[in-house]
């Protein structure tokens, strides 16, 4: 009996060293030490999980949580993991976790809103003042933030079952502040029958008013602006809001469109710089102005979208900005009212959203698609599983690695002077690229030739309410643009050539005009028609 005792202990001893030789011959592979874009890429999908959350939490409460602990009590909101920020370096538990995100809770009801961050790659505390963006670097300084608000009004929004994240800090204010939801409604309560003669006849005429004012008795757009009115009211009423900007949606990952129909906002915009010139003809110039200045806020509000608003944003402003130029040469304003307008015009420059905004937000669009495809379907046969396990997985790094370089490089020129930014070779980087990233990537030069043809219609109507300014003041118009020195300081430049813009005095009169896309100076004898090609020849002349 000992002997058989004996054996087992020799086996169950020689069992246990063999294990304890095996460990220490091959240890388990360590966990590999992330990257820093790996632990960003480990932010985002918390952040984005977290912000689900804490959706489910105030659908269950209507309202926040004071901390992200009491996700956990009674109910196990956050069963799906400890929410832990890699970037947090404190070592300080505030909650469940060891390292947690940052938590801030605003407000109640309807202006609930609610603020989580990672410290990010820098690993500092920035307060969610600073935000981290790696444009600037990989290591750059800012937090990596989510703002959210309580679920907006669905009748109001149009976009039920959504989450709204905020860009910036200032966007996630009360959202009584944000015009965004005036301008979303008017376009719901725009009436407009594309397939109605009368309808299709007053924007013909709309068209036309534009262009040439406002003349003779136009019955059915007159009908059509009356129909409207709501929908001009709720653009007054959002206009005249701290800010209003189109807020960017995330949806299951994926980036939405907030507006219903860009369409709607481009013959809105029509209909109302149509309606500014009705209000010129009936001697009405405080109406017009209201008309072209709430024009241009209303197609601004979309700029720091993707890049198809953008492009409504640039047609909306523009048609805007030109009605706005035509009015100052046949409207005669006092110099209070010059004073307030240049106001007004140089904040509207101030805060217009850049184009380099635009690219980003298309970039990450394509990447959350690819991120997000399933264009594979089920995996059931032996090709499909290969293909979604070793070429797709393949394929997607490398879509996104070319689109992100593409981008990158795209957004710096995007970010330098007209004369510089023109000069991207798009072409070359196409040749580099695979084909499902090429046919993503739009056309580098039209947007850009379109946004500084915007801002070149811009600061021409600023520099014309100067010059009347001056002539209301010195009963004559300056020899020179360097005279309103006193009045715009400093004198703006004409974005095509960063010089100043052809100005000279013809009597008592003048002419002003930018190079345009071509930068030359065809002395205002040929003027740029877009339709001849976006970088055809031809000067932007506001006032011949």
């Amino acid at each position: 009996m000992k002997k058989y005792w004996l054996i087992l202990a020799t086996i169950a001893i020689g069992v246990f060293l063999a294990v304890v030789i095996s460990y220490i011959s091959n240890p388990p592979p360590r966990k590999p030490k992330l990257t820093i874009e790996e632990k960003i890429a480990a932010v985002e999908v918390d952040l984005k999980t977290l912000k689900l959350t804490l959706g489910d939490y105030f659908s269950t409460h209507n309202t926040f949580p004071d901390s992200l602990a009491s996700l956990s009590e009674p109910i196990d909101f956050l069963g799906w993991k400890d929410p832990t920020d890699p970037f947090n370096l404190d070592r300080r538990p505030v909650g469940r976790g060891e390292n947690p995100y940052k938590y801030i809770k605003r407000g109640e009801g309807e202006k609930a809103a609610a603020t989580l961050y990672s410290y990010g790659p820098d690993t500092d505390d920035d307060a969610a003042s600073v935000f981290y963006n790696p444009q600037y670097g990989t290591i750059s300084d800012g937090d990596i933030v989510r703002h959210i608000s309580a679920p907006a009004d669905d009748a109001l929004m149009g976009v039920p079952g959504r989450w709204y994240v905020y860009e910036n800090q200032q966007l996630a204010r009360a959202a009584d502040d944000n015009g965004i939801k005036e301008f979303m409604l008017a376009l719901k309560k725009f009436r407009y029958d594309l397939n109605d003669p009368k309808d299709s006849a007053a924007m013909e005429m709309a068209t036309t008013v534009t262009l040439e004012g406002w003349q003779g008795e136009l019955d059915d757009l007159q009908a059509l602006l009356e129909r409207n009115e709501q929908a001009f009211t709720l653009i007054h009423q959002g206009a005249k809001r701290p800010f209003a900007k189109l807020v960017v949606v995330e949806k299951e990952l994926h980036f939405e469109s907030a507006f219903p129909n860009f369409l709607l906002m481009q013959t809105l915009t029509r209909l109302m710089i149509a309606q500014g010139k009705k209000f010129e003809a009936e001697g009405k110039p405080e109406k017009a102005i209201r008309n072209y200045i709430d024009a241009i806020k209303f197609g601004q509000s979309v700029g720091n979208g993707m890049l198809i608003e953008k492009l409504i944003s640039m047609y909306c402003e523009t048609g805007a900005y030109k009605a706005l130029g035509g009015f100052l040469i046949n409207t005669q304003l006092d110099p209070t009212h010059l004073e307030g307008l240049l106001e007004e015009l140089e904040e509207l420059e101030q805060t217009s959203p850049p184009l380099a905004t635009a690219f980003w937000h298309k970039h990450l669009g394509f990447v959350h698609s690819i991120e997000q495809s399933d264009t594979l379907g089920k995996p059931n046969t032996l090709g499909k599983i290969l293909l979604r396990s070793i070429v797709f997985p393949f394929m997607k790094n490398k879509m996104i690695k070319n689109n992100t370089k593409f981008w990158t490089e795209a957004i710096k020129y995007a970010k330098k002077p007209y004369p510089e930014a023109i000069t991207f070779d798009m072409d070359s980087w196409l040749k580099k690229m695979d084909p499902v990233t090429k046919i993503s990537i739009p056309n580098f030069s039209r947007p850009l030739v379109r946004d500084t043809t915007k801002k070149a219609y811009a600061v021409g109507a600023r520099i014309m309410a100067a010059l009347e300014l001056f002539k209301r003041r010195n009963n004559t118009y300056p020899d020179g643009v360097d005279e309103l020195a006193d009045i715009l300081n400093p004198i703006p430049l004409d974005p095509f050539t960063e010089k100043n813009f052809r100005y000279e005095k013809v009597g008592d009169a003048y002419r002003l005009y930018s190079a345009g896309p071509d930068m030359r100076d065809d002395f205002a004898a040929l003027k740029y028609n877009p339709t001849n090609g976006t970088q055809s020849p031809g000067d932007i002349i506001f006032r011949e």
